[in-house]
């Protein structure tokens, strides 16, 4: 399947020269302690750390490709279960171009996939990020304690869920899908 653009946004493979880019944006966004306990990776080991449970990775652009508003993937697949995870980082100031990107990624997954469902764990610290998500469709499905430890201290996990039934009834994805343009 061929990637999608809707209002000026488009999703797009990872290719070899964004790697250090996206290391950039990584350590912005999380600091070097998010990988390696605080050693700083180098930009030839960067692309081996994000894991080999990666099924999709795709970013997203805005203003013809121009400027990188979000990175999004799928990890830890279980085609058996129809389930996957999915991690997404919004790398840019705009709200708007990173939801566009977001949808569009969901609509590609489901489409992409024979998934029922898409997990995205949340640590405590992030969980500002969501605010207001349920309207698309995310519910709390859970919360796992002291999961991951970061900056000196460990934080609890949320765990959200987006069902393929909630995000195919949603008004808002059935106006995007209906516009969707095709790219190369």
């Amino acid at each position: 399947m061929s990637p999608r653009a809707f209002r000026g946004v488009a999703l797009r493979p990872i290719h070899r020269d964004d790697w250090e880019e996206l290391r950039q944006v990584e350590f912005a966004l999380f600091g070097s302690k998010w990988f390696s306990r605080g050693a700083t990776p180098s930009s030839d080991l960067y692309p081996s750390m994000l894991g080999s449970e990666t099924s999709v990775a795709l970013l997203a652009f805005a203003d013809d490709g121009s400027r990188l508003c979000g990175w999004f993937q799928i990890y830890r697949y279980e085609p058996d279960n129809q389930v996957a995870y999915a991690a997404i980082a919004r790398v840019s100031n705009s709200l708007v171009e990173f939801g566009v990107g977001a949808m569009l990624f969901i609509e590609h997954v489901f489409a992409s996939f024979s998934l029922q469902k898409i997990y995205f764990e949340v640590p405590a610290y992030n969980e500002v990020a969501l605010a207001g998500m349920g309207r698309f469709g995310l519910v709390n499905e859970g919360r796992l304690l002291d999961r991951v430890y970061h900056d000196g201290e460990h934080h609890d996990v949320s765990i959200w869920a987006l069902n393929r039934h909630a995000w195919s009834g949603l008004n808002v994805r059935n106006k995007m899908v209906g516009s969707f343009v095709e790219t190369v």
